[in-house]
């Protein structure tokens, strides 16, 4: 189960920013960046709970990486 203060803290940075698009480590360092994360397996597990809310989108590129980004409808 993810961390609902990150969850609050990603929404609201795509509330302002509804094109963004990143990985964990990005979301982290960029989305979140004033809040030090530290714990990415906790990060991964939020972001994670949000694609199955319907709330963000997951997209896996060819290289592997996996890309989150806002989950309404554009």
């Amino acid at each position: 189960m993810g961390n609902p203060r990150l969850e609050e803290a990603i929404l609201d940075y795509l509330k302002k920013h509804p094109t963004a698009k990143d990985d964990v480590e990005g979301i982290g360092r960029y989305w979140l960046g004033d809040r030090k994360v530290t714990d990415y397996k906790l990060l991964r597990l939020t972001l994670e709970d949000l694609v199955r809310k319907g709330k963000l989108r997951k997209q896996r590129r060819r290289d592997g990486k996996e890309l989150y980004s806002s989950g309404e409808p554009k």
